[in-house]
């Protein structure tokens, strides 16, 4: 008799681990934890056939979730599930290793969930590679990566058409255009004047830091993230009101992976 089909959901989310534990209960045999690292451990100690797991949690990020199961298992296959609709999100999840992903937000969810799962496991399993350099010395493998990560954004992202990384003097340290204006040096000045000014002003009220900062103009928008190191990460975009918030959760969410490779640690987390 063949075993059953063993699911490893890593969701914090209760109304979404019931939507998952609905959607898969006659599918499988489906073990819930609501942590990031009860996830790796439940992956080390018990069998299972693939893991559902959200992008963002409470202690990880999907992105380090997955670095430490490939340490676990390097063929387990992993679906990533997010209510963040990202273009970021999507592709950095696949490059570091994902199989499938799958959006909350779509109607049909339960359903692509259960085709995502009866996927994985039937298809032959792909060894994964390392996304991020091992040491945090190797500069020249970290600029690369960052590099990768940038280009990313342009090539899957509707909303943004320039990306850079700045200090605060305003210097660029990488960055894209989509087109050929030649606006990229301008923008990096600009940029790094204004998160200079504002984190000056933010510091000095006892605000914190700063999550994301999005500006809205008629025909287009601005958005700066802070970055370890004193640096800031930076989007123009022609995305109209409506969607300033979109811009604002991509701008966040790739902000924090940037600062898994460029500091070793998450930016911090939306609340």
């Amino acid at each position: 008799m063949p075993k059953p089909l063993r699911v490893l959901v890593i969701e914090d989310n209760p109304d979404d681990a019931l939507l998952m534990e609905r959607a898969l209960k006659s599918e499988a045999q489906v073990v819930f934890v609501d942590s990031g690292m009860e996830g790796v451990r439940k992956a080390k100690e018990e069998r299972f056939d693939c893991v559902v797991l959200d992008y963002r949690l409470g202690d990880l990020t999907g992105t380090e979730v997955m670095a430490r199961l490939r340490e676990v298992h390097q063929t387990l296959p992993v679906i990533v599930a997010s209510g963040m609709g990202s273009h970021f999100i999507v592709a950095r999840s696949l490059a570091l290793g994902a199989r499938e992903f799958v959006s909350k937000d779509e109607p049909d969810f339960a359903q692509k969930l259960r085709q995502a799962v009866h996927k994985v496991v039937s298809s032959e399993p792909t060894p994964q590679v390392e996304a991020t350099p091992k040491s945090s010395g190797d500069v020249s493998a970290r600029a690369q990566e960052i590099k990768k990560m940038i280009s990313a954004i342009l090539e899957e992202s509707d909303l943004v058409n320039t990306v850079g990384i700045v200090g605060t003097d305003g210097a660029l340290i990488h960055g894209h255009v989509r087109d050929n204006s030649g606006a990229e040096d301008v923008t990096a000045v600009l940029a790094g004047t204004v998160q200079m000014m504002l984190s000056t002003v933010a510091s000095h009220l006892g605000y914190g830091t700063p999550r994301s900062i999005v500006a809205s103009y008629e025909k287009g928008s601005i958005a700066m993230a802070p970055l370890p190191g004193n640096l800031a990460l930076y989007f123009t975009s022609n995305a109209p009101p409506n969607k300033v918030e979109a811009l604002r959760a991509e701008i966040e969410a790739a902000a924090s992976e940037l600062a898994i490779t460029i500091g070793g640690k998450r930016a911090k987390r939306a609340s």
